[in-house]
């Protein structure tokens, strides 16, 4: 398997100064049982709750 690289990956970037890049998972790169994102923070960013 091989993961992508964070310039070729897709990407999701929030106004709260949070980027999500999708590095491997069925989609980018044809794993079976794996995902694996790279977030990044800007300085003074906020992450939100999560919910159940």
């Amino acid at each position: 398997m091989e993961i992508i690289k964070k310039k070729d990956s897709p990407r999701y970037i929030r106004k709260e100064g949070i980027k999500s890049y999708l590095l491997a998972s069925p989609v980018t790169c044809n794993s079976a049982h794996l995902a694996t994102t790279l977030v990044e923070i800007d300085p003074g960013g906020k992450q939100r709750v999560h919910q159940p």
